[in-house]
Parts: C-alpha cells; sequence; structure tokens
C-alpha cells in the first residue's frame, strides 16, 4: 500500500468514498468512530459539481469541501504510521503487558491526526483479516474527561464508547420529594468484559496534557489496570506526552519494591512536528503543498501555482510549516476563490487577504 492509500483510503472491500464535507458522528463513540474508519475520503469531482458562474452557497459540497482539507502525508505522519504498524504487530504476540505509544509535539501540527490514522489503519487490517464483525472492537477512541480523579470518572468515556449505560436512579424513599437524580457508577469492570469479549487491541487516548502532574498516577493506575485485564496496546496523544508518560511510569515504579524512582520510561514516542521548508524541489514542504493543491476543487486554478519557490517561501512565513495553520490558511482562501466566480484561483493577493492566526500580513 503506497503512502496515500495508507492515509486517505481503507483496506476494506466496502469502504464508501465520501466526497465534500464529511462529518462522521463523534468518534468518541463506537458509531461514529465506525463510520470514520469504513470512509474513503475524497475529494469531490469538478465534473460533478455545479458549472462555473453558478452560485455558490455556504452548503454546496466543493465549499464544504473546501472547509477542512483532507489528511496530507507529511514525512512525519507516513513515519509515524510505519512505526505504529511495527509496534503494534510486535505487541500482538507478547504475552506479558503490551508496549505503549506515545504522540508528542507542538500544538497544531497533527498529533491527533495521526492518532486516528492510526486507529483506523489498524481497524482496516482486522477487519480485512477476519472480516467485519458486529461482536469484534479492534479500537476504542477516547477524549481524557473534564473530571478524572476516580476511577469512576476514568470509566465514564470508555462507557459511553462501548454503548453501556452507566446511570442509574436511585431509590427513593416515601419522606423524600422531589425527583430523583440519575447517578453514574464505575463502570471499570463492564467495560473490561466488554472489551476483552469483543478482542479490542488498541485503545487510543487524545489529549493526554490535559492531566496535571498530581492526576497522573491516578490516571496511569487506571490504564495499566485494564491493561491486565485486556491485552491492548495504549496510543497516548498530546503536547509534551513523552514527559507525562515518563512521570507516571516513575511514580508507578517507584512504588514497587526494588525500583528506583529514576526509571525511565520505556515508551516509544512518535514526534509529529512542523514541516521544513527545506531547499530542495523534492522538499517534504513543497510536496505536502503539491498534495494540497491537488485536492483543491477550483475552476480557475493553475497547478504549481503554491510551489513556485515564492509562493513556498511565503506560506512557510505565514504559517511556521504548522499543518494546521497552512490549512486554515488554504481552506480560507479557497472558500473566498469561490465566492467571486471572476477569481476561482488561489493568489498571493487573495492570501494576503486572508487572517490565519500566525504570521498575518496585516500584524
Amino acid at each position: 500500500m503506497n503512502r496515500l492509500d495508507l492515509i486517505r483510503s481503507t483496506p476494506l472491500p466496502h469502504g464508501i468514498a465520501v466526497t465534500g464535507a464529511y462529518r462522521p458522528a463523534r468518534l468518541t463513540t463506537k458509531e461514529g468512530w465506525n463510520e470514520f474508519a469504513h470512509h474513503i475520503l475524497a475529494a469531490p469531482d469538478l465534473q460533478d459539481c455545479a458549472p462555473l458562474g453558478t452560485p455558490v452557497r455556504d452548503n454546496d459540497p466543493r465549499m464544504l469541501h473546501h472547509g477542512e482539507m483532507l489528511p496530507v502525508d507529511t514525512d512525519d505522519l507516513w513515519r509515524g504510521l510505519v512505526d505504529a504498524r511495527r509496534i503494534l504487530r510486535a505487541n500482538r504476540s507478547r504475552r506479558g503487558r503490551r508496549v505503549n505509544i506515545a504522540i508528542d509535539g507542538d500544538r497544531g501540527t497533527g498529533k491527533t491526526t495521526l492518532l486516528r490514522l492510526i486507529g483506523r489503519a489498524h481497524q482496516g487490517q482486522v477487519e480485512e483479516a477476519h472480516g467485519v464483525d458486529p461482536e469484534r472492537i479492534p479500537v476504542v477512541y477516547i477524549d481524557v474527561p473534564l473530571e478524572r480523579d476516580s476511577n469512576l470518572h476514568w470509566s465514564l468515556p470508555f462507557a459511553d464508547f462501548l454503548g453501556l449505560n452507566h446511570l442509574v436512579q436511585p431509590a427513593r424513599t416515601s419522606a423524600q420529594g422531589g425527583a430523583r437524580e440519575d447517578r453514574s457508577f464505575d463502570m471499570t469492570g463492564p467495560i473490561t468484559r466488554v472489551m476483552e469479549a469483543a478482542q479490542t487491541e488498541l485503545i487510543l487516548i487524545d489529549s493526554i496534557h490535559r492531566l496535571t502532574e498530581a492526576e497522573r498516577h491516578i490516571a496511569f493506575q487506571y490504564f495499566f489496570t485494564l491493561q491486565e485485564h485486556v491485552p491492548a496496546t495504549f496510543v497516548f496523544c498530546g503536547v509534551s506526552a513523552q514527559e507525562t508518560v515518563r512521570s507516571a511510569y516513575q511514580k508507578y515504579r517507584s512504588r514497587m519494591p526494588h525500583q528506583r524512582a529514576s526509571f525511565d520510561s520505556d515508551i516509544p514516542v512518535l514526534w509529529v512536528g512542523p514541516v521544513s521548508l527545506g531547499k530542495s524541489e523534492g522538499s517534504d514542504w513543497i510536496n505536502v503543498l503539491q498534495r494540497i493543491e491537488g485536492d483543491l476543487r477550483l475552476y480557475r486554478h493553475k497547478p504549481g501555482t503554491l510551489t513556485t519557490k515564492e509562493m513556498a517561501l511565503y506560506l512557510h512565513k505565514r504559517t511556521g510549516g504548522y499543518m494546521e495553520t497552512l490549512t486554515f490558511l488554504i481552506c480560507q482562501a479557497a472558500q473566498a476563490a469561490m465566492d467571486d466566480p471572476t477569481c476561482e484561483a488561489i493568489t498571493k493577493e487573495l492570501l494576503d487577504t486572508i487572517r490565519a492566526g500566525r504570521n498575518d500580513p496585516a500584524g
């Protein structure tokens, strides 16, 4: 499978191509995640779009498509997918606890994109090998919850993903008046039994940077407890994820007999950084711009405009090589170009009018 196929498509024979804007249900639910995992991301074909000169409304497929560009296979994204696949393959044969993974890097570089693509690719591999089984849940994806000071709080996002009801209505005595308030209870037992029966192999934890230093021990104690019952690999994603995991591992091991508090983390780290400008025509930055330009659906845009020396330098200066800023800049420019039928192209003059949050020309 080539680089683009690994990121855009899925090996499933029943994968559904989605053009325009793709808005699945929440990925932190089993239904939303499966919808994301089973779709092939694709740009609309201009031949299927309204002709040039037709008024473009906000719900037009091209306008929606340019609201969020498709994933682009940067070198960091590609390397992360390859490394994750190797680690997951090795973990499958391990008898003890799986080796977990961290995804680290600055904000806006594409860490969450890599996290989701790792899960998407793994689920594709599992379902290609074993078929689609509604009883099987290869991947679980959660965000760090807002409340996280107990096993109860950590169990709830897992229960929500798996579709398990965690609310109970307390009994009311005759002396009590008013409505009874539903309350959640610790779902650790049920979720471990469900994930074990569903052969869950990969658990994705996003926004791990939300944990304070005081919360890390509780969180990782909970993750380790789950891992004792479910033979799954955890992937922790967030700014300074390596330090978060290292600190948690140190504290966990320092409480064990005959372990030194300074024991360092043995977790592999997948790094995602800004794309460097480079000096050659085949640099990662030029390749990124080529792939983004290939996804544009503008009637008058000339291929190669974004990759000229002047434009490539300009775009890197504007965005610092941060993918979040670059795609936000291009998305706005593409939509603005569609507002004017005589434009329908991205130019430096148009980009100068767009605010992207970093080095805006107007200050």
